[in-house]
C-alpha cells in the first residue's frame, strides 16, 4: 500500500515538475530576448548617441504613426537593415532621418517612389507613406539612409514602449525574475521530496522479533 502511495506522489511530482518546467521555458523564451536586445539597444545609444542603434547589422525601431497602413501599423516594431544606398530601388520601404531636422533626430520609414541622381554621383529618393495622398516635401540625401525595411512584427513596439514605463519594468522584469526565483525553489524542493521518497523507499523494513 505504502508503495502504491509512493508510486502515486511521484507521479504528481513528476507532473508538478514538467508543468513548471514549461512555464519557467515560457516566461524565459519571451521576456529574456526582449529584455536583452532593449539592454543591448540602450548600451549602445548610450556610446553612440544620435544614431540609430544596431545589433548584427540589423535596427528594430518601433513605429509611431499609421502613415505606411496597412503594411506597417502603429505600435509595430520594424527591422531595418543596413543597406549601401547603390543598392535601393523603387518600390523598396526604406528607414531614414528626418530631411527637415538638421540633426539626426527623428526616423521616418516611408516606400522610394522615386530615384535621382546628384552631379557629384550620390543619389537623393523620392517617398511617400503608403497611406498618404502625397510624396513626402523633401527627397531624402543618401547619407541619411538608416536602411532598407525587412521585417515588421505587429504589436511588439507597444510591448518595448510599456517595458521602458515604471510599470512594464515591473510586470516584465521584476515580476519574471521573481516567477523564476520562485520556480527555482519550487524545482529544488521537489527535487528533496523525490530523493527523500526513493530513500524511503529503498530502505529495508524493520521488524522485531520477539524473544
Amino acid at each position: 500500500m505504502n508503495k502504491e502511495n509512493d508510486t502515486k506522489k511521484r507521479s504528481k511530482g513528476g507532473l508538478c515538475h514538467r508543468i513548471l518546467t514549461v512555464i519557467g521555458i515560457v516566461i524565459c523564451g519571451f521576456i529574456l530576448p526582449i529584455l536583452v536586445l532593449n539592454l543591448i539597444l540602450l548600451a549602445k545609444s548610450i556610446f553612440a548617441p544620435g544614431e540609430v542603434p544596431r545589433f548584427l547589422g540589423l535596427s528594430p525601431m518601433i513605429v509611431v504613426t499609421n502613415s505606411m497602413d496597412p503594411t506597417i501599423s502603429a505600435g509595430d516594431m520594424v527591422i531595418v537593415r543596413r543597406t549601401d544606398p547603390a543598392l535601393v530601388t523603387e518600390g523598396d520601404v526604406i528607414s531614414f532621418y528626418n530631411p527637415q531636422n538638421i540633426e539626426k533626430k527623428g526616423v521616418i520609414t516611408h516606400r522610394v517612389i522615386g530615384i535621382a541622381e546628384q552631379a557629384d554621383g550620390t543619389r537623393v529618393f523620392t517617398t511617400k507613406g503608403d497611406a498618404n495622398n502625397t510624396p513626402d516635401p523633401i527627397a531624402v540625401p543618401e547619407d541619411r539612409l538608416v536602411g532598407v525595411y525587412r521585417e515588421s512584427i505587429p504589436c511588439l513596439g507597444k510591448i518595448a514602449l510599456f517595458m521602458k514605463t515604471p510599470g512594464g519594468m515591473l510586470l516584465c522584469v521584476v515580476l519574471p525574475l521573481c516567477l523564476l526565483m520562485l520556480y527555482d525553489t519550487i524545482m529544488r524542493r521537489i527535487a528533496e521530496k523525490q530523493e527523500e521518497s526513493s530513500r524511503l523507499a529503498t530502505k529495508p523494513d524493520e521488524y522485531t522479533v520477539a524473544l
